[in-house]
């Protein structure tokens, strides 16, 4: 995976297309939401 501080965008349709696509690889990868919630006392429910 590549460093998240190793991208230029070099626009705001090119930022919001990267962020969707690391939002969308990133919810099949239940540890990183899982560390994110963590770190602010947010929890999931069902």
């Amino acid at each position: 995976m590549r460093s998240k501080a190793t991208f230029l965008a070099v626009d705001l349709d090119h930022l919001t297309g990267m962020t969707k696509h690391r939002l969308k690889v990133n919810q099949h990868n239940a540890g990183v939401i899982d560390g994110c919630l963590t770190t602010t006392g947010l929890t999931l429910t069902d």
